[in-house]
């Protein structure tokens, strides 16, 4: 995979624009060059701009389950040779950053408000994928946060508990993506 995953993070304009920033990372990184920008992207939607329908402009968008750790292993394997957008319930996601040190600030303020930002399910937030570390876990690209600090990591667990299903398999050459995930 090429260059550092920083190198290809885009941080959303908008408080609820993590879609067309996740199409614009995994463009970017899939080439060619030069990727379309998240206003581009934004401008060429109908709305609602925030529909999960326009992560298909990445790649194949699919609704895998979240509780089957088959699934987990087929992100896990098709992490070994692509980025993959997932969409993430923003409770959790919160409430697991929170736990890490330094905690990421937004120029948006908290993608969750609340004093149990844990159970505050929501609309789906969208992050890209970059890898799978040693220790089982996986490292993402949050674009609603800055690049400073990034990529940040989530458990097995945590990623089980924060992941709604949703996947986006990037537009690449068909025979590389069907040998890894079966699409």
């Amino acid at each position: 995979m090429p260059g550092d995953p920083r190198d290809f993070h885009r941080e959303q304009e908008h408080p609820w624009s993590c879609i067309a920033s996740c199409v614009a990372i995994l463009k970017a990184w899939s080439g060619p060059d030069p990727a379309p920008t998240e206003a581009e992207l934004l401008a060429g939607w109908s709305d609602p701009k925030t529909d999960l329908t326009h992560l298909a402009n990445a790649g194949a968008l699919r609704v895998w389950d979240a509780n089957d750790l088959r699934d987990l292993d087929r992100l896990r394997a098709a992490l070994q040779d692509m980025w993959l957008i997932v969409t993430l319930f923003p409770g959790p996601l919160t409430f697991f950053s929170l736990a890490r040190q330094p905690a990421l600030i937004s120029k948006h303020g908290p993608l969750v408000r609340g004093d149990d930002p844990r159970r505050a399910l929501g609309m789906p937030h969208a992050v890209v994928l970059v890898g799978v570390l040693e220790a089982g876990g996986f490292c993402y690209l949050d674009p609603y946060f800055p690049v400073k600090g990034q990529p940040l990591s989530l458990t097995e667990d945590e990623l089980l508990e924060a992941w709604t299903g949703v996947v986006v398999i990037p537009t690449l050459p068909a025979q590389r993506v069907s040998s890894i995930v079966g699409v």
